[in-house]
């Protein structure tokens, strides 16, 4: 059987980035450091991306949304709610307004009570109004 060079090479690589993503993933969230964090975020471990998003606050509105997204979209209903609010904050057209409504609806599955205070004056307005200028002003 033929060994194609360059899949040999790239199932080494895979496994040595294995092997330090686990190594990290033995680490306690206390002692992981930022790169830690953030490769258990992008895994699928939403408490990291929401330790990520909590220390992006003083620093980066960018960053912070970015990992509150991330921890929406590895379940996290905190996330999911936090990145509803901030997509309606920074809400310029309709599609943001519907993407908001969908991270509250989520969140609020998950028992969420926060969120309930955001899905109905957004249901309302989404049927009723254009939202050409976002939503900011309806909640």
């Amino acid at each position: 059987m033929k060994v194609n060079y360059y899949s040999a090479i790239a199932s080494i690589a895979l496994c040595l980035c294995m092997s330090v993503i686990s190594s990290h993933s033995d680490a306690s969230p206390e002692t992981c450091d930022p790169k830690c964090l953030e490769q258990k975020a992008m895994l699928g471990e939403a408490d990291a991306a929401l330790k990520l998003a909590n220390a992006s606050i003083k620093r980066s509105h960018g960053a912070m949304v970015y990992w509150y997204r991330i921890a929406a979209e590895n379940g996290s209903a905190v996330g999911q709610y936090n990145y509803g609010v901030f997509l309606v904050a920074d809400s310029k057209v309709k599609t943001d307004c519907t993407r908001a409504l969908f991270w509250f609806r989520k969140a609020a599955k998950q028992g969420d009570k926060y969120s309930l205070d955001y899905i109905k004056p957004l249901e309302k307005n989404l049927v009723s109004q254009e939202f050409n200028n976002g939503c900011a002003n309806v909640i």
